[in-house]
């Protein structure tokens, strides 16, 4: 039942409509932390204190689930509170505020953006982006002095906004979580490791109580579970949201690996937006390709390839599973594998047109675990100068990795680093359909033409 108005507690003034301090001259409840019911108190006024808004009532209600379930309901349809109850309010974020995705630079330069303010001239030593991850990142080195007040940027815990640029563009959008001080006679070196904004997700489950999604959209439930970080996810422009009938996670299921099931019966994966969001898209299959890269030709360094038939099967069964008995089945084959290789997994959505999805999803990414190939080369930019960025495709030759033709790869992830001989980025790269619900008909270790 929801609260009734957003006028509750306001009295009216010459100035307009005002909530009333209820929590003026009492303890006010603070978010993020737990709170001692007294009489008088109900989740309204709480909210109130905390937020300044009765807008996220139901989100105190949800996180005090089990503290107050069974209660009667109040007249605006909230559970009753009694004194010395001891309610959590959850620290609910703000939508963080989008900063300049530009700052003027020259050439390849890196660019620290530490809380607000630029840093030139720092050691970087990683930069990476990935596909179907949200933990892309880079790590940073400056100087520390304890005595400096400035170098308190630098102090442990300070989850920190930290935004790599190069040459002016915004690159990646993360936070600082983790710090390494190396101490030596005469100085200290401050090495700290940044991950994308959105990788808050892999590691937090969400605390709203309600295990079970019902009838609603990908986008919904997205948006629910990622709105108390202040993240905002972007869908395709061609998205059709489509209800998902019945979704149920564990109460401790960390919220990433949650949606990524998901995305996975709708065919999309989950990226890190430069902004540091989620970006839900599709392979970009049918892209036009940014290089050419040839063996034996600049700017192309080198060419490494794994080919893992252990990770490849002949069957791939998706079932989901009620009671402990299967229920839904789906069965794809890859008669491209010449033994008997069968696999059987549970697909946790019951719908059975995403049961088939989930086994086509499934042997397109076997084929991505299996058969990986990397290039290395001299330069961070593609052929029409453009920085690398992974969901692109590349033209590669190169008969000494297996690879027999000019073939079309989808780049899966990429790490930028600078050496003594100038900048160097090394692609992995993988068959574009891999992360789709297609399947190549012909491989490019094939002799065949």
């Amino acid at each position: 039942m929801p609260i009734k108005s957003d006028t509750y507690y306001r009295d009216n003034t010459l100035e307009g409509e005002r909530f009333i301090d209820y929590y003026k001259d009492k303890t006010r409840p603070t978010a993020g932390e737990f709170y001692t019911v007294v009489s008088g108190d109900d989740f309204v006024k709480i909210s109130i204190g905390a937020y300044g808004s009765t807008a996220d009532t139901w989100n105190i209600i949800r996180a005090n689930a089990q503290l107050t379930k069974g209660r009667k309901k109040d007249a605006w349809g909230a559970p009753l509170l009694y004194p010395g109850d001891r309610v959590f309010i959850p620290g609910i974020a703000k939508e963080l505020k989008p900063e300049p995705d530009t700052i003027e630079s020259s050439g390849d330069e890196i660019i620290i953006r530490l809380n607000g303010k630029i840093y030139h001239g720092w050691t970087t030593t990683t930069i990476f982006r990935s596909m179907d991850s949200i933990a892309d990142g880079f790590t940073f080195q400056a100087p520390y002095n304890p005595d400096d007040p400035a170098s308190s940027e630098l102090d442990p815990y300070t989850y920190y906004p930290a935004d790599l640029f190069i040459g002016g563009q915004l690159y990646i959008s993360g936070r600082c979580e983790k710090w390494d001080p190396n101490v030596g006679e005469d100085s200290t070196i401050m090495s700290i490791e940044c991950r994308s904004r959105s990788g808050v997700i892999i590691d937090c489950p969400s605390q709203d109580p309600a295990l079970n999604s019902k009838n609603q959209t990908l986008k919904q439930i997205t948006d629910r579970m990622i709105k108390p970080f202040g993240l905002s996810a972007t869908f395709p422009a061609d998205y059709k949201p489509s209800i998902i009938s019945k979704s149920k996670r564990g109460i401790s299921d960390k919220i990433y690996s949650y949606l990524q099931e998901l995305a996975k019966s709708a065919g999309l994966i989950i990226n890190s937006a430069i902004d540091g969001g989620l970006k839900y898209e599709r392979a970009n299959i049918n892209g036009e390709s940014i290089i050419t890269l040839v063996q034996g030709e600049q700017p192309l360094k080198g060419v490494t390839a794994t080919y893992d038939g252990t990770q490849r099967f002949s069957h791939y069964e998706s079932i989901s599973q009620s009671n402990g008995k299967a229920g839904n089945r789906n069965l794809e084959l890859d008669k491209s594998i010449p033994v008997f290789r069968p696999t059987i997994f549970d697909s946790k959505d019951t719908n059975q047109g995403n049961i088939k999805n989930a086994a086509k999803w499934e042997k397109s990414r076997a084929l991505a675990r299996s058969a990986k190939v990397s290039v290395t080369v001299a330069t961070w930019r593609d052929s029409k100068g453009r920085l690398f960025f992974e969901n692109n495709i590349i033209t590669l030759i190169a008969k000494n990795a297996c690879i027999f033709s000019e073939t079309r790869f989808l780049i899966e992830k990429v790490s930028l680093q600078k050496e003594s001989g100038g900048n160097i980025a090394t692609l992995d790269l993988v068959t574009p359909e891999s992360y789709s619900l297609e399947f190549p008909n012909r491989f490019w270790w094939s002799r065949i033409k």
